[in-house]
């Protein structure tokens, strides 16, 4: 569950850098051409290295990807994942299968709604989505946590960031939520309730599933609020390197869940580990590997797919520059 919920953080930057794209597609006077525009952005950036890893994995017969690829191609994996309660050998592309679904209903939300709407339609979204998650905590099957309306607030307190920062909903809650005192309440609580399994105590499953995700949503939007307005705070987030890792993340999400799988099914003696170092080097030749082929698939297949940027200077076309990704993490 906790390694879930850290995806809000992911789910909560791409709400935001979407929901601005898409409030600078209302103003186009062609609402069709912005949805064509906007549509094969995304399928630009996105779609060629998923094609490569799906057709990569199939030929080597991993990832399950011989018998799954029709789930993973019409990006219904998180449902795959939540029809079997189990993870499959490309598991991970649930992220991708419910940021596209979020792609698809969001267009229309925040392009074709009356403006007025929006707040109340993100917010709305921010308090359904725990009550969704609350069935888990009655039974339901924790599976649950992968279809798209169980994230949703995640992707809401970002699309509200987007909204509070255009002057759509009133920024007085950001700025308390982004003072320095909030922040350090938001992340000392979480550590607490996070650490609670580590003492030998039962987490009640309202907290894990309804209570600890809502605080990320809501402590990715305190920081990625301080990010945009108080950049200052966060200048290490600058730094060359962290640049280039976001860089190729997209990379390093398609194929680091694959890796492993390889060495175990093609040289499994590099595979085996018993020791702690022997375990430690393992992991770190994974994610070598996993780096190493991010930055292939970011120099030879992502950008160059890139070289015809949409028009300069706006929010949206830098963010789809940049793109929107969500890992598992």
């Amino acid at each position: 569950m906790d390694r879930l919920c850290g995806i809000a953080v992911i789910f909560g930057l791409s709400g935001f850098l979407i929901t601005g794209i898409l409030l600078d597609a209302r103003n186009s006077p062609d609402r069709y051409r912005a949805a064509k525009h906007f549509f094969t952005r995304r399928a630009r950036r996105l779609l060629p290295a998923f094609l490569i890893a799906i057709a990569l994995g199939s030929l080597l017969g991993i990832g399950g990807l011989q018998q799954d690829w029709v789930w993973h191609m019409t990006y219904l994996s998180n449902v795959q994942v939540w029809w079997n309660s189990s993870w499959s050998g490309a598991g991970h592309f649930w992220t991708l299968a419910l940021e596209q679904q979020f792609y698809l209903l969001w267009f229309p939300v925040i392009v074709l709604l009356p403006r007025r709407w929006l707040g109340p339609v993100v917010i709305g979204l921010m308090i359904a989505a725990p009550i969704f998650r609350s069935a888990i905590a009655f039974g339901a099957s924790p599976f649950l946590d992968v279809l798209l309306p169980a994230q949703a607030d995640a992707l809401a307190a970002g699309a509200l960031l987007a909204l509070m920062l255009r002057g759509d909903i009133s920024s007085a809650f950001l700025s308390w939520l982004t003072s320095p005192s909030v922040m350090w309440g938001l992340l000392g609580t979480l550590v607490i309730l996070l650490s609670i399994p580590a003492f030998g105590q039962t987490r009640p499953d309202l907290v894990s599933w309804v209570l600890i995700p809502s605080l990320i949503a809501l402590g990715a939007l305190a920081v990625i609020g301080a990010a945009v307005t108080q950049p200052q705070r966060l200048a290490l987030l600058s730094a060359p390197l962290l640049v280039w890792i976001g860089t190729i993340s997209y990379g390093v999400y398609i194929y680091h869940y694959f890796t492993p799988q390889f060495f175990v099914f093609y040289i499994p003696g590099l595979a085996e580990a018993h020791t702690a170092t022997e375990k430690s080097l393992r992991l770190l030749g994974w994610i070598i590997v996993s780096f190493t082929l991010a930055a292939l698939s970011w120099y030879f297949v992502e950008k160059p797919m890139l070289r015809k940027p949409a028009k300069s200077g706006s929010q949206g076309a830098i963010a789809e520059e940049l793109g929107v990704r969500a890992q598992p993490r």
